[in-house]
């Protein structure tokens, strides 16, 4: 994902740890896509 968003221009302001329990949470059905899209939302600053 992070690929994406840097060739996109973008990029997540988050720590290592903040990354992972965001997909890990999404993994386990934790984590709706409104709430993954309010999180990334955040969390985007342009490069």
């Amino acid at each position: 994902m992070r690929a994406f968003l840097v060739l996109n221009g973008f990029d997540i302001n988050a720590t290592k740890e903040e990354k992972y329990l965001t997909v890990y949470d999404l993994a386990q059905g934790e984590l709706t896509e409104e709430q993954l899209s309010n999180w990334l939302e955040s969390k985007l600053y342009q490069l």
